[in-house]
């Protein structure tokens, strides 16, 4: 719309009364404003400011020009290419990072996204795109991150809020239809405090969402996401800070620890799906994990940690915890282990092979939910199914230290 177009509405007309409130003048004024202020955040295109996008060129300076030319609170575009990088691309308060890019399931490879942000093999830095401590509000979106793979010696990440030491404040950041590819950190990491991340791919990372030494993940809500195919763990928070106000909705979380095309030979052999180890306050709602090398949902207190107040409701968890897929590190596939007051509600475990193909027959997991050393928790109207002896290992407890706990109309086997 141009200016004059915006003004017409309130072009005198022989019929207005003098008395009128809205004189064009007051208007055309009203509108100038209006247009200034939109010129001034709309922000810029990274090519205007030499960034090639062919998958050659260096463009890691030119795309932090345009970020800092444009200000705080403009909006950055990514026209459709490859952006090489050999550093982090650190936005400002506000900014929107926007692309052309469409996220999908792709297990195998990423080189076809038309929009990539790709580190270099001798990326520098701890994140493709890095939070710095005053970057408040910052939006991602239609963004593929491409990292500089999973054997790179040093953790590079996809997204990196940072230590807790450096950026403990709020985050307010969103992650909106992006992909993540092999970083050989995290997908996600960092202390993350109010964070959205919402149909989002994380694929072939070391972890699609670290959480580790003094960081913590608090106020996040991960929704409508996937991550498949990362090394060492789906969505990993094992730290000493506690975390908390949690929520992990219609997410998938599949295959970590596992190799593309070689389900019979996995990279982890206990790459778990979800972890928590210090954490209260959690919720997860129509999750999925499937086919983990680890434990698809480990509940497992650290030293020195709590975990308590988790909920899982309306959750599948399907062939997880095939280990070494040879039939000699299988472990089950929930586990809750000096945990309490966990509630665990309306879940299906199920059993199968890893590959689909029938290649690797292993069945797992070996148990169904698998308790030690738990107090005051509560699983009823789920499914537990096991290939083995699914009356006796549908449930397992472990040591003589559980207690309080309830159990309600959960039936073991396929035969119940």
């Amino acid at each position: 719309m141009s200016r004059d177009s915006a003004k017409s509405p309130y072009a005198r007309q022989p019929y207005d009364p003098p008395e009128a409130y809205i004189t064009p003048e007051r208007a055309y004024a009203s509108v100038d404003v209006i247009y200034d202020d939109i010129e001034r955040t709309r922000g810029a295109v990274v090519s205007d400011f030499g960034a090639m996008g062919d998958g050659y060129t260096d463009d890691t300076v030119a795309i932090q020009n345009a970020i800092n030319t444009a200000g705080i609170g403009a909006t950055i575009v990514f026209p459709a290419g490859i952006y090489v990088v050999s550093s982090p691309i650190v936005p400002l308060k506000g900014q929107i990072l926007t692309g052309a890019h469409t996220p999908r399931y792709q297990p195998d490879q990423y080189s076809d996204s038309v929009c990539q942000i790709k580190a270099t093999t001798g990326f520098s830095g701890a994140g493709v795109v890095l939070a710095s401590a005053t970057a408040y509000g910052v939006r991602l979106e239609n963004l593929a991150i491409v990292g500089p793979g999973t054997a790179a010696v040093a953790k590079v990440h996809g997204v990196y809020f940072g230590a807790h030491g450096l950026c403990p404040g709020e985050r307010g950041w969103l992650l909106r239809d992006m992909s993540i590819y092999a970083c050989s950190g995290g997908g996600v990491s960092g202390h993350m405090w109010v964070v959205d991340i919402r149909d989002t791919h994380i694929v072939q990372c070391g972890w699609g969402i670290l959480v580790e030494g003094d960081d913590a993940i608090l106020d996040v809500r991960i929704t409508g996401s996937q991550i498949y195919f990362c090394r060492h763990g789906g969505i990993v928070v094992d730290s000493s800070r506690r975390s908390g106000a949690v929520s992990i909705a219609q997410t998938r979380v599949e295959r970590s620890g596992g190799r593309y095309g070689l389900p019979g030979s996995p990279l982890d052999f206990s790459a778990p799906g979800i972890r928590f180890t210090n954490a209260m306050t959690v919720d997860l709602v129509g999750v999925t994990t499937d086919a983990n090398t680890g434990v698809g949902l480990d509940l497992d207190k650290r030293s020195g940690g709590v975990l308590f107040s988790i909920v899982a409701t309306a959750c599948e968890f399907i062939r997880d915890g095939g280990g070494d897929q040879l039939g000699t590190t299988q472990q089950p596939g929930v586990r809750i282990r000096n945990a309490s007051h966990i509630v665990f509600t309306s879940n299906n475990v199920l059993y199968g092979a890893a590959d689909d193909g029938g290649a690797t027959p292993l069945l797992s997991p070996a148990y169904g939910v698998e308790l030690e050393g738990a107090t005051q928790c509560f699983i009823a109207t789920s499914r537990l199914d096991v290939a083995t002896d699914p009356f006796i290992n549908g449930l397992r407890l472990v040591g003589a230290e559980n207690y309080g706990n309830r159990f309600e109309l959960t039936a073991q086997g396929l035969s119940t």
